[in-house]
């Protein structure tokens, strides 16, 4: 039987993207950059999931809805403005990124990092 919650508690909810539950929010501080149909403008990739961003641009004025982030060594992804707050924007990935959720599991794995630093 489960206890019901006092009045001004709200249970978590849990994030679904299109294949399941979506892995945390990895910190990122990655420079990176957004492409645009009119331009370019540099950021600070801030935090990344499997489908989604948060980034911080370093000018304010944006005029555009879908853009390509382009981070050093990987493909650009196709994004959708998700949301917009003074130099923070919310990006959302036209498709789902499943390296992220891997980067993030790796991160805490021993194994992994040994692996990766065994030469």
């Amino acid at each position: 039987m489960r206890k019901s919650l006092p009045e001004n508690v709200r249970p978590l909810r849990g994030f679904h993207g299109k294949s399941g539950p979506v892995a945390r929010r990895l910190r990122a501080n990655w420079p990176a950059e957004l492409r645009f149909e009119n331009g370019r403008v540099r950021c600070m990739l801030v935090d990344i999931s499997p489908t989604g961003a948060r980034v911080r641009l370093e000018r304010t004025r944006t005029n555009f809805d879908t853009a390509r982030l382009v981070v050093r060594n990987l493909p650009p992804i196709e994004v959708e403005i998700a949301w917009r707050k003074q130099n923070d924007l919310g990006l959302l990935f036209v498709a789902e990124q499943p390296w992220v959720a891997v980067a993030d599991a790796e991160r805490f794995d021993p194994a992994a990092w040994l692996k990766r630093h065994d030469d």
